[in-house]
Parts: C-alpha cells; sequence; structure tokens
C-alpha cells in the first residue's frame, strides 16, 4: 500500500466528522462500520499528522483506519478543504458520552491498556453513574514487537465485548488497535489520555483554553517532560507538512 498525505486521510473521512457526535446515534453508526469493515477508530490531531508524515508504517495505519478529526487546527484545515463542513471529535468526549451510553443499555465493552488502579477508577465511576462497570485487561508494558495480538484476542473474544477501548498512548496504542480490529469481533477505538481524563476530569483543560487552540499548552504545563517533544517539534512540524502539502497540491494543478 502507498503512503498518502494524512491530510489527503482527513478529507477522505471528513464524513465520520461531518455531524456533531453529541448525537449518539451518529456514534453507534461509526462503531457499528468500525466493527464490520475490521477498522479500527482513531483520533487525529496535529502530533498524529506530524508523525504519519514521517514515518510511512503509521501513515499506513491511519490509511487503513477509520479517522476522526480530534484537534481543531486539523479541523480547520479539512474546513477548508473538504467539501463538507467538518466538527473537531475529541476523543474524550466521544469516550464518555459512548462509554456511559453502552453502559446504560447494558452492551458489553472492555478498556485494554492503562493500569489497574486507572481501569479500576473508571470502573468504580461509571458504575456510580450508571449501575454497571465495566471489564479490562492491563498488559504490562512492552514494545510493540512483544504483543502476542492472537493470544490478546483470544482473551478479548472469551469476554465477548461490542467495543474495545485501547488506551497505550501514541503511536503505539494506533499500531496495536489496528491489529486488533482485524482479530476480535468487536470496535476497536484508541482514545489515548481519555482514560485519565474521565477518571480524573481536574486534569483537562479549561473550555476557555480549548476555544482558543491552547489545549496543548495546558498539556505542556501539566506534563513538561512527557509532552515537550510532541508540542515543541510536533507543533512546528505539523506547520512544516501543511505548507509542503499546499505547496503539492498547488503545483499539481499547475
Amino acid at each position: 500500500m502507498t503512503s498518502t498525505s494524512p491530510f489527503d486521510l482527513m478529507i477522505r473521512d471528513a464524513r465520520y466528522s461531518g455531524t456533531n457526535l453529541d448525537n449518539l446515534e451518529s456514534i453507534h453508526q461509526i462503531l457499528n462500520e468500525s466493527r464490520l469493515a475490521k477498522k479500527p477508530i482513531l483520533f487525529v490531531n496535529s502530533y498524529t499528522c506530524y508523525l504519519a508524515a514521517r514515518r510511512i508504517e503509521y501513515g499506513t495505519v491511519l490509511q487503513e483506519s477509520i479517522c476522526l478529526l480530534d484537534g481543531k487546527p486539523l479541523a480547520r484545515i479539512v474546513n477548508r478543504w473538504a467539501e463538507s463542513s467538518v466538527f473537531q471529535t475529541r476523543g474524550v468526549d466521544f469516550f464518555s458520552r459512548a462509554i456511559e451510553f453502552f453502559a446504560v443499555a447494558a452492551r458489553n465493552q472492555i478498556l485494554f491498556g492503562s493500569t489497574n488502579t486507572r481501569c479500576e477508577e473508571i470502573s468504580e465511576k461509571l458504575s456510580n453513574i450508571t449501575g454497571r462497570g465495566i471489564g479490562y485487561i492491563c498488559p504490562p508494558f512492552q514494545n510493540l514487537n512483544e504483543f502476542r495480538f492472537h493470544s490478546i484476542a483470544e482473551s478479548i473474544n472469551a469476554l465477548k465485548p461490542e467495543i474495545v477501548w485501547v488506551a497505550l498512548g501514541t503511536p503505539k496504542q494506533d499500531f496495536v488497535a489496528r491489529e486488533l480490529a482485524k482479530l476480535v469481533d468487536a470496535s476497536v477505538v484508541a482514545v489515548g489520555a481519555a482514560f485519565d481524563f474521565y477518571s480524573n476530569p481536574r486534569e483537562e483543560s479549561p473550555i476557555w483554553m480549548r476555544r482558543i487552540y491552547l489545549e496543548w499548552l495546558f498539556r505542556l504545563f501539566k506534563e513538561p517532560r512527557r509532552l515537550g517533544k510532541r508540542y515543541l517539534i510536533g507543533n512546528p512540524g505539523f506547520i512544516w507538512q501543511y505548507f509542503k502539502w499546499v505547496g503539492t497540491k498547488s503545483r499539481s494543478k499547475s
């Protein structure tokens, strides 16, 4: 499979972000398509695009996935180039609404990744809100090539979930989600830090910072060592990749 620009991929998948996903029926439709197509759902932002433009194998993961627009700048870009309007879809908002909706509906779902403590916090919170907790599998920390996907898929399928929520950090979780989506009879959704934000909303940026594109600055201040490279290198890299892509499109039209 040849590599495609992440910006072209976001335009390709613009229809998935073409409705405000406050509508639970829209969430259900996307999850169902993910399961039937054996494709994971990924939440793409500026850093994701930067990595995909630099690493062919990661770009291929995006190509083989259903991509939702997590980043506000990226949503603005796609709005300019796509044929229809799109909305930003934050992974944590999608996760929070869907996990509670499916818990109330008594639909089976599991968490995959993070830590036992974090997953227990999510299950307890979900139980307090909906009266129904959630199961989870927390694999030990390991490199991507150490995952035994067929064995993991057997463990997941034994639990018979309809949704598998994956949180292992970007980009590892996206590779893992792609492999699991091929092997399990469920929708597989990579939601990154949504586990942390759902269990502890105080860690989220204020709404006013999100509105003016400064959510990244809040997160950088909270975790400078872990996120420094992502934002201080990734953000300028994303801008550079975008202008390169625009230049390529301009040359192709001339």
